[in-house]
């Protein structure tokens, strides 16, 4: 797929990128033999015969590009699904966006009533 280290080779299959925090920003290299290929994100589901064809899908708020063999999801990614009938997939690249912890959200709302309080 032209990047380095280890594929992923894929043959009538699907495979899940699950990180456990929404995605921002996620690129990856591919390489198809021109048949069936699949993109899921977003809880959207995209069918073609080449990964070029996804050039310029959207999905909740996030837009697909792809420039040679590269296809980048620019925007925020939630369950990210790759597949095919014969595709390599490499160099998966992405940024996590951090939740808050429930913890720095109870500090939230605990400094939200002291604010309240003082103001009566």
């Amino acid at each position: 797929a032209g990047g380095s280290g280890n594929e992923l080779f894929l043959s009538n299959a699907l495979a899940e990128i699950e990180h456990g925090e929404t995605l921002d920003n996620v690129s990856f290299y591919f390489g198809d033999s021109g048949a069936d290929v699949n993109l899921e994100f977003n809880g959207a589901s995209f069918k073609a015969w080449n990964f070029g064809d996804f050039n310029g899908f959207e999905a909740g708020g996030a837009t697909v590009s792809v420039s040679g063999n590269v296809v980048s999801i620019t925007g925020l990614v939630t369950g990210l699904s790759i597949g095919g009938q014969s595709i390599v997939i490499d160099n998966v690249n992405f940024d996590a966006v951090a939740a808050p912890t429930p913890g720095a959200v109870a500090l939230l709302g605990i400094a939200g009533l002291g604010g309240i309080r003082r103001r009566r």
